[in-house]
């Protein structure tokens, strides 16, 4: 539809052409990757405090404690696309397209090298606040066995606005047939809020048996949880929740004078 029956690259800086049957010769592999010029400006700030106390009490060694964080995220993303060679130091390369005669077609893939601009428009300011507390037993069973359990409760509220952005369909020139320029995001000025609460808990028992001074067996099971981030809260995803991490593992450990080893099976979901 845009009366191409052939194309070319052009080496940006030199001017130099390079037809289809050179293509596969150009610096000895004939690869050409679309790459990005990307900016993102990411000031962060972040307070948190971890307050801790353990209780030995006979054979028990008792941890509790009371975690706090409170972190921002201010966000400006402007990526452009660009065309290069591969090779060590690759040359911007531009895209041409010829008609049946070998002149170029009225539609402009690339400018300059650059295959898209605004390829990627984020401005976005965030905080969220986490709040969690936790306790944790290990226990001296015998002289064999030793056993440690422990859970934690966790809270998490995010809070930010992300910037809706204008889309210019045929860029800021307005002429279709200028490709890089096509679907253009620029700032709007209108934003979207998020407010979004998590909380999950979290858990595990390990067990460790000395079979003599040289061998022990261990093995563990846990339920864990990974809060979401601000990269999937702002575009407002629907059905956020936490993620819940499970796993299992056991092993053996062999330590003598001269001889180590320390082996471990897992299955995580």
């Amino acid at each position: 539809d845009n009366g191409a029956a052939s194309w070319r690259y052009r080496i940006t800086e030199t001017g130099q052409t390079i037809s289809p049957s050179q293509a596969g010769g150009l610096n000895s592999n004939g690869l050409v990757v679309s790459t990005g010029w990307w900016f993102v400006n990411k000031p962060l700030s972040n307070f948190s405090n971890d307050f801790q106390m353990t209780l030995d009490v006979e054979d028990h060694s008792l941890t509790g404690g009371l975690y706090f964080s409170s972190f921002t995220a201010d966000e400006y993303w402007s990526f452009n696309d660009i065309l290069t060679e591969v090779t060590e130091r690759p040359q911007l390369l531009d895209l041409e397209l010829l008609d049946a005669t070998g002149s170029e077609t009225a539609t402009q893939v690339t400018q300059n090298g650059f295959l898209r601009y605004g390829s990627l428009y984020v401005n976005a300011n965030n905080s969220g606040t986490v709040a969690a507390i936790y306790i944790n037993d290990e226990w001296s069973a015998s002289e064999k066995l030793t056993i440690d359990a422990g859970f934690r409760y966790e809270r998490a509220i995010f809070r930010g606005q992300a910037e809706n952005p204008n889309t210019l369909v045929n860029g800021l020139d307005g002429d279709p047939n200028t490709l890089y320029y096509n679907d253009l995001p620029i700032s709007s000025g209108d934003f979207s809020n998020y407010d979004t609460e998590f909380d999950d808990w979290a858990a595990s028992l390990g067990v460790n048996f000395a079979i003599n001074d040289q061998i022990a067996v261990f093995g563990r099971g846990s339920k864990g949880f990974r809060m979401q981030d601000f990269d999937n809260l702002r575009v407002g995803t629907a059905g956020l929740q936490t993620e819940d991490v499970y796993q299992v593992e056991g092993g053996l450990k062999v330590s003598s004078p001269t001889f180590a080893l320390f082996s471990s099976a897992f299955y995580s979901r």
